[in-house]
């Protein structure tokens, strides 16, 4: 058994870690509808005839986060205190119960998943390393461990995850670079995936964290959010973002004085991403600087990620 100070400290930790509640079931909503999806059979929203029955706006999309691998708190909880020992002075409101998930995943109107919205349990991945290690809190409090195989290296230039863990940081990136790979195979194929798809996913993803088959289940359970965009919007925004180039107006009005980029550059603190077309923005004042400055993704990249052109 840890001393008492270990355990006590642990359990400090777990506290603050504690994860997000999932949200509650409201299909009734006409706007803004929470689907729970726990039993075969029953269809994700983008699936689902009677989700698309929902009324809505002219010139509105749905979008949709999906609450992956909902588990009981509580089980949880009590496979911690059997590991380790409770601790009569720290609190932990998972001993209460109710649904949490391991991961949120970003899905369009299509049911196609978005790999850069991925947020992975903190607390599920910690759990996982003293539930799967002797040495768990040592383990953990040295940055964690994790299992590669799989998994492809993150690219130099993923999205950066400073969580204060590095094991939980680097199989965050390695996540979402396999999910970038297989959404793009997805729409290449024209296929949604399927609810066999998102089952793997959730096991797979439970495995790396080294979570016990028994909090998840068999079948894997989620909540899925439903809201509408209104598209006109988002088609400016991705005009923003450097979309398409028949309409350059808001590059244009961008390049006008140096404020813009300079605001961008200057807040930078690790890394600077520039997203967009490299060939358009290179063609513009002051961005110019940027385009020879920095490395630009191949297309290999591109197609793995979707994007236009990513300067990095």
């Amino acid at each position: 058994m840890p001393k008492k100070p270990t355990v006590f400290r642990f359990w400090q930790a777990v506290e603050a870690l504690t994860p997000q509640k999932a949200d509650k079931p409201d299909p009734s909503n006409p706007r803004a509808p929470v689907y729970l999806i726990d039993e075969q059979g029953i269809l994700f929203p983008w699936e689902s005839p009677i989700h698309r029955r929902k009324p809505i706006g002219k010139d509105k999309a749905w979008r949709y986060a999906l609450q992956c691998g909902l588990y009981d708190s509580k089980e949880l909880a009590m496979l911690l205190e059997e590991k380790i020992g409770a601790h009569e002075e720290v609190y932990d409101d998972r001993r209460d119960g109710g649904r949490s998930r391991l991961f949120d995943l970003g899905i369009d109107e299509n049911g196609y998943p978005v790999p850069e919205s991925f947020v992975l349990s903190l607390a599920c991945w910690s759990a996982g390393q003293i539930l799967q290690f002797d040495d768990g809190i040592e383990a953990l409090e040295a940055g964690g461990r994790i299992d590669t195989t799989g998994l492809d290296e993150p690219r130099e230039d993923a999205h950066l995850v400073d969580s204060g863990y590095s094991g939980f940081d680097e199989l965050s990136r390695r996540l979402v670079r396999r999910l970038a790979v297989e959404a793009a195979g997805l729409r290449e194929s024209g296929k949604p995936p399927a609810r066999e798809w998102f089952d793997g996913l959730v096991k797979f993803i439970a495995s790396k964290c080294f979570l016990p088959d028994a909090i998840i289940g068999r079948t894997p359970a989620y909540i899925a959010k439903c809201w509408q965009i209104d598209r006109k919007a988002d088609a400016k925004n991705g005009e923003r973002r450097g979309g398409d180039p028949k309409r350059p107006g808001a590059k244009d009005w961008a390049a006008k004085k140096p404020n813009l980029l300079n605001v961008a550059v200057s807040r930078a603190k690790k890394r600077l991403y520039v997203i967009g077309n490299a060939e358009e923005w290179g063609r513009r004042r002051f961005f110019r600087e940027v385009a020879t400055r920095l490395p630009v993704w191949d297309n290999e990249r591109e197609a793995a990620c979707n994007t236009n052109s990513i300067l990095c």
